[in-house]
């Protein structure tokens, strides 16, 4: 399947096709996590009230210390929140690339163990460290000045630079994140220093690996069109707390949260398996 570049592969069109064919043979998987995603969405929702949290804050706004104090209220349940949220997608994701390049792109892989897993967790920590770091040491220095009790003029100054330091680290993140976009496949499969190498198959292919992962989500978004403007109608039907807006949201939320994990793990395996193809091509081109 070309993009019509040269003869090149089309990143999309090869991944949603491989896509349709794990789901065929390891729908199974698929329906467990967007179960677990499910459940955990019914959970948080019966006993964390984000509308609450919104309108309280509304009411503290301008108050700074009523507004800390409502967020230090709710954060636990954000904390518990945002970390299940995270183990169900870092599970999600390793178990679906490991199952892939099992079975669909025959490559020897290290077998699904907790060590195994926490091997690759390492390596995408290391890859989302590397990115956010300046985003925390802003965090650090705005929470610093604010604890010295800065004149107001300093922290405007402070607020100003942060904002503008802001703006580039948001290109640099982006940037990052698809420069090291095949840390995913490369950690599973154990090989060497996997940022390296995932920044030399990537570094002249950001724009191509970009369009194609948005992409990927336009289609999928297209194919639960239904299920999601089903799911808003029945919140502006009943509310968002009604029981029915809850069942029906979480059950949405959790199957489109574990077709976006495969689809997006999947992706990410064929774009490494179509770099690997090209750069070969090209070397033996260049032999000839």
């Amino acid at each position: 399947m070309s993009d019509g570049v040269s003869g090149r592969a089309s990143f999309w069109r090869e991944a949603l096709h491989e896509l349709k064919l794990f789901v065929k043979v390891e729908w199974q998987w698929v329906a467990l996590f967007a179960a677990l995603a499910a459940i955990k969405q019914l959970l948080m929702a019966a006993n964390f009230d984000t509308n609450e949290l919104v309108n309280r804050l509304k009411e503290a706004q301008g108050n700074y210390g009523q507004s800390i104090a409502v967020f230090n209220q709710f954060l636990p349940h954000i904390i518990l929140s945002t970390l299940s949220d995270l183990t169900i997608a870092a599970l999600a994701t390793y178990t679906f690339t490991v199952l892939y390049l099992r079975q669909f792109a025959q490559a020897t892989v290290p077998a699904l163990t907790a060590a195994n897993f926490f091997y690759w967790l390492g390596k995408v920590a290391q890859k989302y460290w590397k990115l956010s770091w300046p985003f925390l040491l802003g965090v650090l220095i705005y929470v610093g000045f604010d604890a010295l009790k800065a004149a107001d003029s300093v922290m405007n100054v402070v607020v100003f630079l942060l904002v503008l330091a802001s703006m580039a680290w948001v290109f640099y993140f982006y940037y990052g994140l698809y420069l090291l976009y095949l840390v995913t496949p490369l950690a599973v499969l154990r090989r060497d220093d996997v940022m390296k190498t995932s920044s030399e198959l990537t570094k002249v292919h950001l724009w191509r690996i970009w369009w194609g992962s948005v992409m990927v989500i336009v289609v999928l978004f297209i194919v639960f069109f239904i299920p999601l403007a089903a799911n808003a109608w029945v919140t502006g039907q009943y509310g968002a707390t009604s029981a029915p807006a809850q069942a029906l949201s979480s059950i949405v939320q959790g199957a489109w949260r574990a077709l976006a994990e495969v689809a997006l793990a999947i992706y990410a395996c064929t774009v490494y398996r179509i770099l690997l193809q090209e750069q070969k091509n090209l070397s033996v081109s260049e032999k000839q």
